[in-house]
């Protein structure tokens, strides 16, 4: 299985060394990691271009403000493979987890595989959004989640009219037209 990491940026300087670290450390290497660059007015996009030139397979697209949403549908359409992982830059993952990805793909032959992320709130006002929201425990979301192009075309895109919970709306989608979800 080849697999495309899709990842979109914003000022995201200080969260994508630490990311990319994570992500090319993984026991099973993705064949391509693509960040799209919403228009940073940081370092965000020279990051990219330095992990690039030192032979990481990362590459930068240019993107437009407006929402996660927008990233995500520009990297995927630009991704080389059928495999597509969604990422944010705010995440760590541990060194198995696109293996356990896979793992979870070959078992059940889903054509998506919903990861599980455990927020950790770094503000009161995280805090509370976390209290309210997830609690304390993982929960299964898009942006960790290993997806077939097949899907996409399905079922459609991420709405980029909408500047937050674009991932939420989407898995409604899914769900509707899957009925159920592997995790």
């Amino acid at each position: 299985m080849r697999i495309s990491i899709v990842i979109p940026a914003l000022n995201e300087e200080a969260a994508l060394p630490g990311l990319l670290e994570a992500l090319l450390g993984q026991t099973l290497c993705p064949d391509e990691i693509i960040v799209v660059d919403a228009e940073s007015t940081d370092r965000t996009s020279d990051i990219v271009v330095q992990w690039a030139q030192s032979g990481s397979p990362v590459r930068c697209i240019k993107g437009r403000r407006g929402g996660c949403g927008i990233g995500r549908n520009i990297g995927i359409k630009a991704a080389r493979n059928s495999w597509i992982v969604l990422l944010d830059c705010g995440m760590l993952p541990p060194p198995s987890w696109l293996a356990s990805l896979e793992a979870t793909h070959d078992q059940t032959g889903a054509l998506a595989v919903f990861g599980m992320c455990q927020y950790i709130p770094r503000t009161v006002f995280q805090l509370a959004l976390c209290a309210v929201a997830w609690g304390n425990r993982p929960v299964p979301v898009v942006p960790c989640s290993l997806i077939n192009r097949s899907v996409f075309e399905a079922i459609g895109y991420f709405r980029e009219d909408l500047e937050a919970v674009e991932d939420q709306e989407w898995t409604q989608r899914f769900l509707g037209h899957f009925g159920s979800r592997s995790v």
